[in-house]
């Protein structure tokens, strides 16, 4: 039997920062990474959760940070002025004129 529509519903977001770190890309690469998980996270929550399951949702209570004490959880608009920046920062990571930029693994 599904739960009441009013039941409590709960999301978890993990970012392996560790993960994050392993790539060994650079410190600015790396920051890009982390800004453009919290983007995604901070757009989710603070935007139309008007999810495909047709149900509404709205955050019940602040977001709440687990680990990484003292962190607070940066507003869209406040990443968003960001991440410009710091992708421009990160350009020549990237393959030119549009071609893919292809990542090799070796272990």
């Amino acid at each position: 039997m599904p739960p009441p529509p009013y039941a409590a519903r709960f999301a978890f977001f993990s970012l392996d920062l560790h993960q994050i770190r392993v790539y060994d890309l650079g410190v600015a690469a790396k920051r890009m990474l982390v800004l453009l998980a919290l983007f995604n996270i901070a757009a989710l929550l603070e935007g139309d959760l008007h999810q495909h399951a047709a149900c509404d949702l709205v955050p019940a209570s602040p977001l709440r940070v687990e680990r990484s004490a003292g962190f607070t959880m940066p507003s869209v608009a406040a990443l968003r002025a960001e991440l410009p920046s710091t992708i421009a920062t990160c350009k020549d990571l990237f393959a030119g004129s549009g071609a893919p930029t292809t990542v090799t693994f070796s272990s």
